[in-house]
C-alpha cells in the first residue's frame, strides 16, 4: 500500500524493521539472508544500509539474460548430460536441439578465448553490476556467505561473467561459498536444511579480522 516500486519497498520494510529493533531493542547491526529473489533483496537491503554486517545469500536470483541461459546449458551438460544415456539416446536419434547446443559450444569456445578482453555488451553491464557490489561491501567491511544447491550453477556464472576478478575475490576472502549436498532449489530436505542451518551458524559466529 506504500505505492513504491517493488525493490524500493523491499528496501524500505527493512530499514524500518531495523529502526524499530534499534529504538527498541539496542541492536546496531544486523544480518541479511535470503533464497533467491529473497536473496536479491538481501543484497540490495546491504547496499542501501550500512547497518548490515553480514550477508547470506542462498541460491541467489541472477540476471535474465541469453548469457545466463547459455551458461545454465553449460553447467547440465558438463554436470549430467554428458553422462545421462538417456541425453546421448536423444542426442543420436535426432531428438536433440542442435541449434541449442550449438549456441552453448560456440558460446563456451568464445568465452574460454576472449571473453575477459571483450565481451559484449550485455555480459559487462552484469559484470559491472556485480564488481559494483562487491568493491562497496568490500568498502564497508561486509561479510558475505553464498550458498549454492547440488544443482545449481551460480558459482558458474561468477566465474564466467567475472574472470580473473572471481578468483582475486575469492582468494582476498571477501566472498566465501558453499554448496548444500543433495539440496534442490529451495533446500526442501530435512538433511539440506540442517546442512544449510549448520552452515549459517559457523558464518555467524565468525569475527572478522581487521
Amino acid at each position: 500500500s506504500d505505492k513504491l516500486p517493488f525493490m524500493q519497498s523491499v528496501i524500505d520494510d527493512a530499514q524500518q524493521a531495523m529502526d524499530y529493533l534499534e529504538r527498541s531493542q539496542g541492536v546496531s547491526q544486523f544480518v541479511c539472508l535470503g533464497l533467491c529473489s529473497g536473496a536479491s533483496a538481501a543484497a540490495q537491503v546491504s547496499f542501501a544500509d550500512p547497518r548490515v554486517r553480514k550477508v547470506i545469500l542462498i541460491n541467489p536470483l541472477l540476471p535474465s539474460t541469453r548469457h545466463k541461459f547459455l551458461i545454465q546449458q553449460s553447467h547440465f551438460y558438463r554436470r549430467h548430460g554428458l553422462f545421462s544415456t538417456r541425453s546421448w539416446l536423444r542426442f543420436f536419434s535426432m531428438k536433440s536441439s542442435y541449434l541449442d547446443i550449438w549456441d552453448v559450444f560456440s558460446s563456451e569456445i568464445k568465452r574460454r578465448l576472449w571473453i575477459n578482453s571483450s565481451g559484449d555488451g550485455e555480459l559487462q553491464n552484469v559484470a559491472s553490476e556485480l564488481m559494483r557490489f562487491f568493491e562497496f561491501i568490500q568498502r564497508q567491511g561486509v561479510q558475505l556467505l553464498m550458498v549454492y544447491s547440488q544443482a545449481e550453477f551460480g558459482d558458474e556464472y561468477l566465474k564466467t561473467v567475472l574472470g580473473d576478478e572471481y578468483h582475486a575475490i575469492k582468494n582476498s576472502g571477501l566472498l566465501a561459498t558453499r554448496r548444500l549436498t543433495g539440496a534442490d532449489h529451495l533446500v526442501t530436505p530435512l538433511s539440506s536444511q540442517e546442512e544449510l542451518l549448520n552452515l549459517v551458524s559457523s558464518f555467524l559466529a565468525e569475527t572478522k579480522t581487521p
